[in-house]
């Protein structure tokens, strides 16, 4: 088991590398995280050819068409269940999100043995913001705009709630929503974020709004305060955790994707160096994880650390 664990993070990083060799350079439309609007024609081929691609569509499609008409019929009481604070908030304006913890014997831990009701707030963002993806994930094969307004309306409320909390100052494992487990945070949320956008970018840039709880209207989204928040969870990763375990390995998902995020060239570039060739004493680069990885042990075989 522990093997196949090794393999399958190292996997992890062999992907992330294909997509930055791929994608770090070229300037080109969104999506093209995990799929390019030149790949569309091929994936809607296996929808319409393959048994098993069509049950895939088949099924998401009726999941998040459902979420969608709950969605519309109270855009406002659908994206209040939001885990908003409001108790922390301020007149017009949106509140922070509660932040998740784990307390043993009055002493805050990460979240590896959090009970359930400590994680109802996480999990209860990780259902929205994965009914996000999914919402961007239809848009792209179908182009239809009733999806992308769901997704980038999460995406709205998640970008102006989380801007309201502080980032840790713990460099040894602080978050953002989880303060003292971002290591968590970052593969329970943060890599969902880019993703989110890297969907729906089209329909923004077309003009697409988004609805707002607060003005109860929909309004334009402002894609600067998404780049802070990917730049964050970048950040996340590039300076806070551990060194020399698996730790780097499974971050780089969120760190790589929040990297291609940025709509600035030269940035996504400069994120993505950390991944590839520049380690810092939070987040092992590339060739450091490999030499890892040749040890074995550090990925799971003698300890495991997931």
């Amino acid at each position: 088991m522990k093997l196949k664990c090794l393999k399958s993070n190292f996997r992890i990083v062999v992907l992330l590398l294909l997509i930055t060799f791929k994608m770090s350079s070229q300037v080109i439309e969104r999506p093209f995280i995990l799929v390019t609007s030149e790949e569309r024609s091929q994936v809607l081929e296996k929808i319409e050819t393959q048994d098993w691609a069509k049950d895939i569509y088949t099924k998401l499609k009726l999941k998040t068409d459902y979420q969608v008409v709950s969605f519309n019929k109270n855009p406002k009481a659908y994206l209040e269940k939001l885990p908003f604070n409001w108790s922390k908030g301020q007149k017009n304006s949106f509140p922070p999100f509660y932040k998740t913890y784990h307390i043993e014997n009055g002493v805050q831990k990460n979240l590896d043995n959090a009970t359930d009701t400590e994680k109802k707030y996480m999990e209860l963002l990780d259902k929205y913001l994965q009914v996000a993806i999914d919402c961007g994930l239809m848009y792209y094969l179908t182009q239809d705009e009733k999806y992308a307004y769901v997704g980038s309306s999460i995406l709205y409320s998640f970008t102006k709630s989380v801007q309201k909390s502080k980032l840790s100052d713990w460099h040894g494992r602080g978050g953002w929503l989880f303060p003292y487990d971002g290591f968590r945070e970052v593969r329970v949320i943060g890599y969902k974020i880019p993703l989110i956008y890297d969907f729906t970018a089209s329909y923004l840039k077309k003009g697409g709004r988004v609805f707002n709880i607060i003005k109860n209207k929909r309004v334009d989204f402002p894609v600067n305060e998404l780049q802070d928040v990917c730049r964050t969870y970048a950040d996340i990763t590039i300076n806070y955790g551990q060194i020399g375990s698996n730790h780097s390995v499974l971050e780089s998902p969120s760190l790589v994707y929040n990297a291609l995020a940025m709509d600035d060239q030269n940035e996504r570039e400069t994120l993505l160096s950390y991944f590839l060739t520049n380690s810092t004493g939070n987040q092992d680069a590339l060739n450091v994880m490999a030499k890892n990885y040749k040890k074995k042990e550090i990925f799971g075989l003698r300890h495991h650390n997931i």
